[in-house]
C-alpha cells in the first residue's frame, strides 16, 4: 500500500512540476539572502577547494548550484522534472545535470564531498525518508557534509495542495523538526547546525539543518 502511495504522489510532484510554473515563482532567483549565504558559506568552508558536490532535486539550478559552482566546486545535480533540467543546463552550464527519479538513481559510494536537498524531501513520502538520509550518508567520503531542507511541521501521510505556485495541484510529506532532526542524527550524521528560517525574517518555514557524515 506505501509503494502505491508512494508512486501516486511522486506522479503528482512531477506533473505539478512540469507544468512549468515553478520556474516562474521560485526558480529564477540568482541571489541567496543573508541567511541563505550563512549556511552556504559554512558548508563551503567545511569541504576542500573543488569539491564533488551533489543537488538531490536540483530544480533550475538556482540559485543554489550556480552559488557553489562560482566558488569553484564541481556540481552533479539530478531532477526528474525535464523542464527543470533543461533551464538548470542554460542556468549553470558548469554543471552536469541528470534526468532522474534520484530515489532509484543509483551513485557510486564515497564519491561526494556533499550533498544538498533543497526543499525536494517532503515531496516524497515520509516513509522512505530514512532510507534517503542513509543513501545520502553512503554517497558521501568521510567527513562529508549534507545540507537539507526539511519541514517544521507534521503533515498528513499524503498533503494535497491544489494552490501552488498559483493553480498547480502539489503533493507533500513530512514528519515535524523534533523527528527529522531524530533521523538525521540516528542515520550516520553529526549536526552541526540547525535553524527554521522564519526566525531569520524569511517568510518561509522551513527547518534547515547541516551535518557532519560520522
Amino acid at each position: 500500500m506505501s509503494e502505491l502511495i508512494s508512486n501516486e504522489m511522486k506522479k503528482i510532484v512531477k506533473n505539478g512540476y512540469d507544468q512549468g510554473k515553478y520556474a516562474k515563482y521560485f526558480g529564477n532567483k540568482k541571489e541567496l539572502n543573508l541567511f541563505e549565504k550563512r549556511y552556504f558559506n559554512q558548508l563551503i568552508e567545511c569541504i576542500p577547494e573543488k569539491s564533488n558536490i551533489l543537488d538531490l532535486g536540483c530544480g533550475t539550478g538556482l540559485p543554489y548550484d550556480a552559488y557553489l559552482v562560482e566558488h569553484g566546486h564541481n556540481l552533479t545535480g539530478i531532477d526528474n522534472v525535464d523542464n527543470h533540467i533543461k533551464l538548470a543546463k542554460k542556468n549553470v552550464k558548469e554543471g552536469n545535470y541528470i534526468l532522474a527519479d534520484f530515489t532509484k538513481y543509483k551513485f557510486k559510494k564515497n564519491s561526494f564531498n556533499a550533498i544538498i536537498m533543497m526543499y525536494s524531501i517532503f515531496h516524497i513520502l515520509r516513509e522512505e525518508h530514512e532510507r534517503i538520509i542513509k543513501f545520502i550518508n553512503e554517497y558521501l567520503v568521510n567527513n562529508g557534509y549534507i545540507l537539507i531542507v526539511m519541514c517544521v511541521e507534521e503533515t498528513d501521510e499524503v498533503e494535497i495542495d491544489y494552490n501552488f505556485c498559483g493553480n498547480v495541484k502539489m503533493a507533500w510529506s513530512s514528519y515535524n523538526s523534533e523527528k527529522n532532526i531524530e533521523l538525521i542524527e540516528t542515520n550516520g550524521f553529526e549536526i552541526i547546525q540547525y535553524d527554521n528560517e522564519s526566525d531569520y525574517s524569511s517568510e518561509e518555514d522551513f527547518l534547515w539543518i547541516l551535518a557532519k557524515k560520522k
